[in-house]
């Protein structure tokens, strides 16, 4: 039975240098629309940052509204099953 050869030691110490420099690379390509919200706004327009807290505010209120109409809710039925 033949045994499989093994790489020289430089070679796999090659490899995973190139392994660990292909991750990097394709870590920080990951990167890229995150840092695209750290550039400057065109004058006159909103930020890209500025829209996304935008719209994440907006969430924000649209679920303490609903909060608010489910405790509403939620007090009205407890003043209804009181009262039987």
């Amino acid at each position: 039975m033949t045994r499989p050869t093994q790489q020289p030691p430089a070679m796999r110490a090659l490899k995973a240098t190139y392994d660990e420099a292909r991750a990097g690379r394709e870590a920080a390509e990951a990167l890229g629309p995150l840092l695209a919200l750290l550039e400057p706004p065109e004058a006159g327009e909103a930020g890209p940052l500025a829209e996304v807290t935008d719209l994440l505010t907006a969430i924000l209120r649209n679920q303490e509204s609903t909060l608010a109409a489910i405790e509403g809710l939620t007090a009205r039925i407890d003043a209804t099953s009181r009262k039987t």
